[in-house]
């Protein structure tokens, strides 16, 4: 199973929203450019409901290579994180109880 990718998400938000498919999928590819746009100038992306979205720097490292036991360098780098809502954690697992 793929999940919920873009175009569900588009198909899903014309239905709700009665528009087009092309104007839900302009959209969508907004509201996903300009989170982007506000990863890459290190904001926090936050949806009151659903959680932050944010960078976690990662500091070099050494790590080993598990097929050949080499070790290397782990250059630093960010990474993304999601940090899920209250209500989102106490939504899912109020699902699973069911």
């Amino acid at each position: 199973s793929i999940g919920m990718d873009r175009n569900l998400i588009a198909r899903k938000l014309a239905e709700k929203m009665g528009m087009s498919l092309v104007d839900s999928r302009v959209c969508v590819d907004t509201v996903v450019s300009i989170m982007v746009e506000g990863l890459l100038t290190d904001e926090k992306v936050t949806f009151h409901g659903f959680g932050r979205i944010f960078l976690l720097p990662q500091t070099p490292r050494t790590v080993r290579n598990p097929q050949t036991g080499e070790s290397m360098m782990f250059e630093s780098r960010d990474t993304i994180r999601l940090k899920p809502s209250k209500e989102l954690i106490d939504k899912i697992n109020k699902r699973k109880r069911k």
